[in-house]
């Protein structure tokens, strides 16, 4: 199968024989400490800045439709965090924006590192940001971290989504359990003839465990707590995996599975 001239052709070649791996979404708020309220009333300054946005510390409202949400604060919020939404937030910031004129969204990019889950709750811990998405569940040490600056943090579960594989398009392979998934990353599986492929040596790719809540949630749910082996390759953002596996007739990457889908 030859390549696009515009662009490189990915297909998700692999399936894992269970179905795709669940992972959840979250958005991770302020709220401010002293509060004995289960729900807070709004507190949400109505012109924040852009470098120094307010805690935001409203629940979450149901509405039927966004013009039907009530009581929006105005002003620019500054938010970040994980990859895992950007194939969402793509299409939900414009609407949200068109609904709400006074209610503007900016995603922000970390001065260091590259975007992710993790990288994004720091932002949050430094007062960088109104509010982060992200694709795992706090952390003991981010709770912690956040009533030491007197404040706590809240994670509002919104989403479900799955985790899936990517695999050069002319990778000839039916597909990879679990087990055999875990062999490749920590090591034990290096080439595509172990598991029933091609003479052809595996190379896995990754992003690093400190950016991305994907990556967390696939080191302590498909490798079991294990650490990646030495044959992985990281890799800052899923484009560039995708790019890369996309040249690569062994390469592998897993992702979340909008990520992968759009990427193709």
């Amino acid at each position: 199968m030859s390549q696009k001239k515009d662009g490189p052709i990915l297909i998700i070649a692999l399936l894992i024989t269970v179905g795709l791996l669940g992972v959840g979404g979250w958005w991770i708020v302020q709220q401010l400490g002293n509060r004995n309220s289960s729900e807070p009333s709004p507190t949400v300054s109505t012109s924040p800045t852009p470098t120094n946005p307010p805690p935001v510390t409203s629940g979450i409202r149901s509405a039927a439709t966004l013009t039907a949400v009530e009581n929006i604060p105005s002003g620019l919020f500054n938010y970040g965090g994980s990859t895992t939404w950007a194939p969402i937030r793509r299409d939900i910031d414009p609407a949200i924006t068109q609904a709400h004129p006074g209610f503007q969204l900016r995603y922000m990019n970390p001065t260091t590192g590259a975007p992710g889950s993790s990288t994004g709750i720091q932002m949050l811990l430094n007062n960088q940001l109104a509010f982060s998405q992200s694709s795992r569940s706090l952390k003991v040490e981010e709770i912690q971290a956040a009533q030491q600056r007197g404040y706590t943090l809240k994670e509002i579960p919104v989403a479900l989504e799955g985790i899936a594989i990517a695999v050069h398009p002319d990778l000839s392979i039916a597909g990879l359990t679990v087990e055999q998934l875990q062999n490749i990353y920590t090591g034990q599986i290096t080439n595509w003839s172990q598991v029933g492929g091609p003479n052809l040596p595996v190379t896995p790719y990754t992003r690093r465990p400190e950016e991305g809540g994907t990556v967390e949630f696939f080191l302590q749910n498909v490798l079991g707590g294990a650490s990646f082996g030495s044959n992985v390759s990281y890799i800052p953002t899923t484009t560039e995996a995708l790019r890369a596996v996309s040249a690569d007739p062994g390469g592998i990457y897993y992702a979340s599975a909008p990520e992968v889908v759009v990427g193709i």
